[in-house]
Formats: C-alpha cells, sequence, structure tokens
C-alpha cells in the first residue's frame, strides 16, 4: 500500500510518497487514496508555493467537494492535520477539532456560494448582451 507522510526536510515542511515497491518521491502537495488523480490535477492548478494555512484548508475543502462522492462537507466524518514552522523554524503539528472543522467549512461554503452567484449572474448578463445584439 502507498505511504503519504508528513515531515520536515532542509527546515520546510513536505509530503513523502513511497510505493510498495520501495518508489520514493518528495512533493509540496499531493494526494493518495480514491480519485487522487482528480485531486493532484487541482493541485497541479491551484496550489501556490507560500500558501498560508487557512488557503490551504480551504485548498483541501474545495479538493474534497469536487472529488469526494459527496459534494457536502461533514466536519464529523473529516480528519485533518496540519504541520508547519513556527517563527523559530521549529516544526509545529495540530489535528483540527471537529468545531475548527465546521468554523471552517461554514467559511468556506459561504465563500463558494457567493463565488457561485457571481457566475451565475456573469452568466445572465452576457445572455441578456447576446440576446441585445440580436
Amino acid at each position: 500500500y502507498p505511504l503519504c507522510a508528513l515531515a520536515v526536510s532542509d527546515e520546510r515542511p513536505v509530503s513523502t510518497q513511497s510505493t510498495w515497491a520501495g518508489n520514493f518521491a518528495e512533493w509540496k502537495a499531493t494526494a493518495i487514496g480514491k480519485n487522487n488523480k482528480s485531486a493532484q490535477g487541482i493541485l497541479k492548478e491551484e496550489f501556490k508555493e507560500g500558501l498560508d494555512i487557512k488557503a490551504g484548508v480551504e485548498l483541501c475543502f474545495k479538493i474534497l467537494t469536487k472529488t469526494s462522492d459527496s459534494p457536502n462537507l461533514d466536519a464529523e466524518s473529516l480528519e485533518m492535520f496540519v504541520l508547519a514552522l513556527d517563527e523559530n523554524n521549529q516544526p509545529i503539528q495540530k489535528q483540527l477539532s471537529t468545531e475548527e472543522l465546521k468554523k471552517n467549512i461554514e467559511i468556506f461554503s459561504a465563500k463558494e456560494k457567493k463565488k457561485e452567484e457571481e457566475r451565475e449572474r456573469e452568466k445572465r448578463k452576457k445572455l441578456r448582451k447576446s440576446a441585445a445584439l440580436e
């Protein structure tokens, strides 16, 4: 089975992946498991160097909504772990609580709803504009 691990290497957090055959790879961001190819595609497009933790959590939520069987996120069925460096370049780790996940999911969902409403407004605006030209 593949193994994915988080570590600190050269004073920066990294994710590493090893296959059953012993092949080893280091990634800035990666995904394993069901629909990992779709998740990795989103990471390739949207992951930016220097992403802060809040933006990283939101990117994880986006990937989960796009790649999981249910587009609705449930804090009760999620676990999220954060590895970062503190101001002294020492690794810190934190498991987000269910309450923290709920709060972050609410913020993410509100942002996504606002983006979707904006896309719909733009779509209607383009339709009205093209209808006026005919």
